[in-house]
């Protein structure tokens, strides 16, 4: 799969905020589906709302 440069815009996925935000995203999501898998994955509702 090629990379393509951005045309607009400005990276910021180094930035430690934008790091923090993914990281504690990704927690939050597994530890919903580890915890409550049948509620998480019948109800169709947004997990990280």
């Amino acid at each position: 799969m090629p990379h393509y440069a951005r045309i607009a815009g400005s990276p910021t996925g180094a930035k430690p905020s934008v790091v923090f935000r993914a990281v504690r995203d990704f927690w939050s999501l597994r530890l919903r589906l580890w915890f409550r898998r049948k509620g998480a994955m019948q109800r169709g509702e947004a997990m990280l709302g």
